[in-house]
């Protein structure tokens, strides 16, 4: 699955993803590359994240299988 990202360059020269006409101020970058990167990152941040409320969710449920806690995202 690839991930689709809009990189696009300031007026100042730098560069930064966007959402429609709005850019993710956190991925201002001096390359393309950077701010894709950056992205990238927060993209894999934000996953993480509902990965671990979803985890806490099942344990609190008693569904959280410990010897494999996310064979549920195969």
């Amino acid at each position: 699955m690839k991930v689709k990202l809009t990189i696009k360059q300031l007026q100042s020269g730098k560069w930064a993803a966007f959402t429609g006409a709005k850019y993710y101020k956190d991925t201002v970058r001096d390359t393309e590359r950077e701010a894709r990167i950056a992205r990238l990152e927060e993209i894999g941040r934000e996953a993480q994240d509902r990965i671990d409320a979803v985890d806490r969710q099942l344990e609190k449920l008693g569904a959280l299988d410990a010897k494999d806690p996310h064979g549920y995202l195969a």
